[in-house]
């Protein structure tokens, strides 16, 4: 009967309740983590970087060698000159075929197309001059041209040569090569003292010395109208 008028008094003196407890929440933590026996004590390792790509030095480009013309090509190159043989070629025309020679003021006679210069010019320049002059004639012509005889370009060997005299220049030939083709020497030629006349330059040259590969820059290629001297 006391507490219901203690309640009763509080309700009429208008006091508040005393607050409700509230309980904290619980917090949930994560187990801790136990470090494996390798990784303990042990400190990251560095980040690897990405491999640059290496540059690979650039491939030099193979050389290209010129290969030597074929004897058709030399053929074909050859200059012409007053003296020089020549045979010329028109197919299935047997009158137009034969030997022509190179007069000395360089003209050769063909018939049809009359005279024709063929000094200073190749075997090919003439071919195809002839080709062009015999198609006002001819529908079309099949001319080919061959040199049988080669009189216009010589060198000289004068003194101790088994074989002095002029001989055909046809083609490249070295002074080593020349006395070759002349058949040596005698027997008191100086072989040491052999030289080459190009108008008034001298080019000396020995024998002895090239014949031991020694020196070879001095065997020169001949030209048209060298002489090569050999003492005796």
């Amino acid at each position: 009967m006391l507490a219901s008028s203690a309640c009763f008094c509080a309700a009429q003196t208008g006091a508040p309740p005393p607050p409700p407890v509230q309980t904290p929440p619980t917090v949930q933590t994560a187990p801790p983590v136990s470090a494996s026996p390798d990784s303990a004590g042990t400190p990251p390792a560095p980040a690897v970087p990405d491999p640059t790509p290496v540059k690979k030095p650039d491939t030099p480009q193979e050389s290209r060698v010129t290969p030597p013309p074929s004897p058709a090509t030399a053929k074909s190159l050859y200059v012409i000159g007053p003296l020089d043989v020549l045979y010329i070629r028109v197919w299935n025309n047997a009158n137009l075929t034969g030997m022509v020679n190179v007069q000395d003021d360089g003209m050769i006679s063909m018939p049809l197309i009359g005279q024709v210069k063929a000094d200073g010019l190749t075997v090919e320049q003439l071919r195809q001059l002839i080709d062009t002059r015999l198609d006002e004639y001819i529908q079309h012509p099949d001319v080919s041209v061959d040199v049988t005889k080669n009189n216009s370009k010589k060198y000289y060997i004068i003194g101790g040569s088994s074989h002095p005299g002029p001989f055909p220049l046809n083609g490249k030939l070295t002074i080593s090569e020349a006395l070759a083709i002349a058949g040596g020497f005698k027997d008191f030629a100086n072989k040491k003292k052999i030289y080459l006349l190009r108008g008034a330059k001298k080019f000396p040259y020995n024998d002895k010395e090239v014949s031991e590969g020694k020196h070879l820059e001095q065997d020169i290629e001949i030209e048209s109208g060298d002489k090569i001297y050999i003492p005796e």
